[in-house]
């Protein structure tokens, strides 16, 4: 994780695929309750988050999704989970983050015309917080959080698919430890590291 990519496409398009794709292996970590926040550096900004207990960055899902952070369940049997959590910065248009939500809606009904919409019950503590759940029952669901935090050119997508079931309670703590823990950090000027 050398550097944040910020992208100027919505994150739930690219759900359907973090949902149908392969997953990659698992390595060692720690929980997070002993760990600090992870701090991610971009351009212009860092952001901080939490890894959850019993889950870890997964570098591949990252790079393949063109993620700013991807987090596995860790597993014992070495079996490829099928749920992530997938952690993007995108470079805002304009404040209306809303927007991005309504017209990622529109895509899935475009590829997926089943696909159904449910309110999703998660709230950043300080920024502006866009959720929505999108699923197909049996096939799949895709949980979708769009945090704005004002004054920066960078939102974040938070999304956590899902393949066959809908998420466990487990899972669920996890996805909203994750968004909640979610921070925006301003870059350091040259003024600022002397």
């Amino acid at each position: 994780m050398k550097s944040l990519k910020v992208f100027s496409t919505a994150g739930a398009v690219l759900a359907l695929a973090l949902v149908l794709g392969p997953r990659v292996g698992l390595g060692a970590g720690t929980k997070a309750a002993e760990k600090p926040p992870l701090v991610i550096p971009g351009q212009g900004f860092s952001f901080s988050v939490r890894q959850p207990d019993g889950w870890q960055a997964d570098e591949q899902a990252m790079k393949k999704y063109q993620a700013s952070l991807a987090f596995a369940p860790k597993s014992e049997d070495g079996r490829e989970p099928d749920v992530t959590i997938v952690v993007r910065a995108i470079r805002k248009l304009n404040e209306n983050v809303a927007l991005s939500l309504e017209t990622d809606k529109q895509a899935y009904r475009q590829k997926e015309p089943a696909v159904q919409f449910a309110p999703l019950d998660v709230k950043h503590p300080l920024y502006a917080t866009f959720p929505q759940l999108f699923s197909k029952p049996g096939e799949f669901y895709v949980y979708t959080t769009y945090l704005n935090p004002k004054g920066f050119m960078t939102y974040f997508s938070v999304v956590m698919p899902k393949k066959k079931s809908a998420a466990t309670p487990r899972e669920l703590a996890a996805y909203k430890e994750v968004l909640e823990s979610l921070r925006i950090l301003p870059a350091e000027t040259d003024a600022d590291s002397e």
